[in-house]
């Protein structure tokens, strides 16, 4: 009998682009497609040998924030799996669910934590969240989120030994309205089902 996943049908795969290490800002080069009609932002990807950064620009200037139901306000969440494994319909120890807020809120001043979900004794130790570098730019009348996440908090990751990785994005709004990447979440359990994750060639 031959086991059947998602990817048999259907995959998503995207260049990714490498940045400079001191950069905080990507370029064009760097932003992904939309798959959306009316996108809440558009999500910018870069890699380096010691992590990833991730531009989240907002045509908006004001931000919602909602806590601890994070995801009924402005917010992201982003996935991802080091060793872009698609031949299992759950999350391995190289993958990843991070949140983060564009701003703090009130007298909560965490901007990002590792939330990953493991099944039985698959699973790696949480990211430490005073690795994460998270900035907010003004640009124009929007905003863009600068979300850096060094190597130590990505389980697996290295571009010298594997040169892609399963990447995927939700960006939440208020009133529970968001956007997605690579698969509708009100269709599928983004956290749970990794091999629906695009695949991110690192180039």
């Amino acid at each position: 009998m031959i086991s059947l996943v998602p990817t048999s049908f259907f995959s998503l795969s995207f260049d990714c682009h490498s940045f400079l290490k001191k950069q905080n800002l990507l370029t064009k080069k760097h932003i992904l497609p939309s798959l959306v009609i009316e996108p809440l932002a558009e999500v910018a990807i870069g890699w380096h040998d010691e992590g990833v950064l991730v531009n989240v620009i907002y045509q908006k200037g004001e931000f919602e924030i909602s806590w601890p139901d994070f995801s009924m306000g402005d917010s992201i969440e982003l996935f991802f799996d080091t060793r872009d494994y698609k031949e299992t319909n759950y999350p391995t120890k190289f993958c990843h669910h991070f949140y983060f807020l564009p701003e703090p809120f009130k007298e909560n001043k965490n901007l990002g934590e590792e939330i990953s979900r493991f099944r039985g004794e698959e699973g790696h130790e949480l990211a430490d969240k005073n690795f994460f570098r998270i900035e907010t730019f003004k640009r124009g009348k929007g905003r863009i989120v600068s979300i850096f996440i060094p190597k130590e908090c990505l389980y697996g990751y290295d571009p010298t030994v594997f040169n892609r990785i399963g990447f995927t994005y939700q960006i939440n709004a208020p009133g529970g309205v968001c956007q997605t990447f690579s698969c509708d979440s009100g269709e599928v359990k983004l956290p749970q089902q990794p091999s629906l994750w695009a695949s991110l060639e690192l180039i």
